[in-house]
């Protein structure tokens, strides 16, 4: 008898309808999205170039870091030479695995669609790589709370996966929308297109500043 091989995919929606059964896919799949094996993409090195360009008047600064829906922790470890990293997960399983092949940093489970007090002002980086995507029916409550979390001069480093023929329609539209979106609650510093010919590749990624009228 032949076992079907999980699809990790299945655990996040069913046709338009979103489960985010992150649970139980970090039970079920060792590297669900092959998160570690894929760890070094461009998106990666994009990202971390952003965040070197924040220290660019002192690149000494240790920072005080959060990694929202880390996962496994692949590109967390990245962090760790800027500061203090804090590295959050929605999945219970997924940050005891993350904390078994890195106890150094601080890992928490938290649901990014709530907002946690003791992180008011608390960050100069929060790291968001593909997440925003999967919380797109509470993207306004979790844009509002990663602003509320950053300290008045903090950044937000994203991405976001966009392919040309999304398998479910939760998908923002374009980069056009994204970029009004992140606009209504960040001041929109750099914003890139990446690959931007290759629609199976597809990526936007992003350095946000905090808006002064952001609590």
């Amino acid at each position: 008898m032949t076992t079907k091989v999980k699809n990790w995919n299945d655990y996040w929606f069913q046709g338009d309808e979103l489960i985010r059964d992150f649970e139980g896919m970090y039970r079920d799949i060792e590297d669900p999205w092959l998160q570690l094996e894929k760890t070094f993409q461009p998106r990666l090195f994009v990202g971390l170039s952003l965040l070197q360009w924040t220290l660019r008047d002192d690149p000494s600064r240790k920072l005080e870091i959060l990694d929202i829906g880390a996962g496994l922790g692949g590109p967390t470890k990245y962090l760790k030479p800027y500061g203090k990293v804090t590295a959050s997960d929605i999945s219970e399983t997924a940050i005891k695995k993350a904390a078994a092949l890195d106890p150094e940093i601080d890992w928490v489970v938290d649901d990014i669609t709530r907002a946690r007090e003791e992180w008011l002002e608390r960050f100069d980086i929060i790291w968001i790589s593909e997440v925003l995507a999967i919380v797109i029916t509470e993207i306004d409550d979790v844009l509002k709370n990663v602003a509320s979390y950053l300290k008045p001069d903090g950044h937000l480093i994203f991405n976001y996966y966009l392919p040309d023929n999304p398998w479910t329609s939760r998908y923002i539209s374009g980069s056009r929308a994204l970029f009004d979106k992140l606009s209504e609650h960040f001041n929109v510093e750099v914003f890139i297109d990446l690959n931007p010919f290759d629609g199976s590749q597809r990526e936007l990624l992003g350095l946000l500043g905090k808006k002064s009228n952001e609590p």
